[in-house]
């Protein structure tokens, strides 16, 4: 009768320590969300040597900066056939000193980019006149948008936000 109440002792007390990793990891991740609002994490290791590793790290953050054709935000403001709008970003200038051969974490920052309109804008859910400050929008570019502030739309769509 010892011998079980002591296995199941060791057993709860596994069970404890095992359940409260989990919880304060999960206390970790939420501490960090709260502190840079939204974050994208990471978590790989890659063992190569020195040179592999400086072409892996140059590699990845031209896909990381490179790779990105959308933003989605508020519009703040409208200026004949151009519109203003408020986006959270990656951080490009904490990308260019991440090392990427180990876990990281990549912060958002709130960005503000001029959206210029052409003829061939293609307008999902309002036309450009139906357009108003507070919209929110998915806007969508033929070229990358982390690295600049102004763009031209190749699609502009509207989100509706509001709870049905």
């Amino acid at each position: 009768m010892n011998k079980i109440l002591i296995s199941f002792m060791g057993f709860l007390t596994v069970a404890l320590i095992v359940l409260g990793v989990i919880v304060y990891k999960q206390k970790q991740e939420f501490a960090l969300f709260k502190q840079g609002g939204n974050v994208a994490t990471t978590n790989f290791n890659v063992a190569v040597n020195t040179p592999d590793l400086v072409k892996i790290n140059e590699a990845s953050k031209q896909a990381f900066l490179g790779d990105e054709k959308t933003i989605i935000g508020e519009v703040k403001s409208i200026e004949g056939n151009s519109f203003f709008v408020e986006s959270s970003v990656a951080d490009t200038v904490q990308v260019e000193k991440i090392d990427f051969s180990k876990p990281y974490t990549i912060k958002q920052i709130k960005k503000t980019y001029q959206i210029q309109i052409a003829p061939t804008t293609i307008f999902s859910g309002k036309k450009l006149s139906e357009l108003i400050v507070g919209d929110m929008v998915q806007v969508y570019s033929s070229d990358p948008v982390l690295t600049v502030t102004k763009f031209l739309a190749e699609k502009v769509l509207f989100i509706d936000v509001a709870i049905h």
